[in-house]
């Protein structure tokens, strides 16, 4: 997922707005596989400013999520905020991030799926569910209570434990 800068860079001070569709390759996150099932669409705006590539825009994807409480597949489109800074990797330069604000370019062309897809991950929700009212499955039975009422035998509480309800 590259931008070719080349006319930032001879044209300092201008900037050019970058549209494209891009295939993100799926990934492993909180120990759960995230797999897009739509191309990233990203919208971005290259600015050349004190030998600076500023590149802001957003980007949204469709991705499948296993529900938490129903464990049910589901797809959900996310928004993907882009906002980052580029400088040229000089000869006597290591690549490693300055205080994780500036990233490194070669030649002419800045790469973005490193900073798409960490972006991305900060998108991705602490725990999916399928719809604000997932009721979640029963504990005993297993019985998709969105689709079913189980028919287990609710047992009185403890009239001592009834405060914990």
């Amino acid at each position: 997922m590259r931008i070719h800068v080349a006319d930032l860079l001879k044209h300092p001070g201008e900037c050019k707005t970058y549209d494209m569709e891009v295939a993100m390759p799926g990934f492993t996150f909180g120990g759960e596989e995230v797999k897009p099932v739509s191309r990233l669409h990203l919208v971005v705006d290259a600015c050349m400013a004190d030998n600076v590539i500023s590149v802001t825009g957003s980007g949204s994807i469709q991705v499948e999520f296993t529900c938490a409480r129903c464990l049910r597949q589901f797809s959900q489109n996310l928004q993907v905020p882009i906002d980052e800074r580029y400088v040229t990797l000089d000869a006597g330069m290591t690549q490693e991030l300055a205080d994780g604000e500036i990233r490194y370019y070669t030649g002419d062309s800045v790469d973005l799926l490193q900073a798409v897809t960490e972006a991305l991950m900060l998108e991705i929700p602490m725990q999916s569910v399928c719809q604000e009212g997932c009721r979640g499955l029963c504990p005993r039975c297993g019985a998709d209570l969105n689709w079913q009422d189980c028919k287990c035998v609710q047992s009185p509480i403890d009239p001592r434990l009834i405060s914990l309800q």
